[in-house]
C-alpha cells in the first residue's frame, strides 16, 4: 500500500518541477496529503528505485544521503 502512495506523490511533484526529495521530505509530503504512512518509507523507496519505477541519486561524500524523484 505504501509504494503506490509514494509513486503518486513523486509523479505529481515531478509534473510541477524537477526537484529531488529526501526520504523525510517524501514522508512529510505524503503525511500532508492525508495518508498516514509512518514506517518503511525508505525501504519502499529503495525497492521502487531498484525496479526503475523512480529515479534515485546519492548526494554528498561525508554526509551522504539518497534523493528520489518520479520518472519523467
Amino acid at each position: 500500500m505504501g509504494q503506490r502512495e509514494i509513486i503518486i506523490f513523486l509523479e505529481s511533484e515531478r509534473k510541477i518541477n524537477d526537484n529531488w526529495f529526501s526520504a523525510n521530505q517524501i514522508r512529510e509530503g505524503i503525511k500532508n496529503n492525508g495518508t498516514n504512512l509512518k514506517y518503511g518509507i525508505y525501504d519502499d523507496l529503495m525497492k521502487l528505485s531498484l525496479f526503475s519505477l523512480i529515479d534515485c541519486k546519492g548526494e554528498g561524500l561525508w554526509n551522504h544521503k539518497k534523493l528520489f524523484r518520479g520518472k519523467a
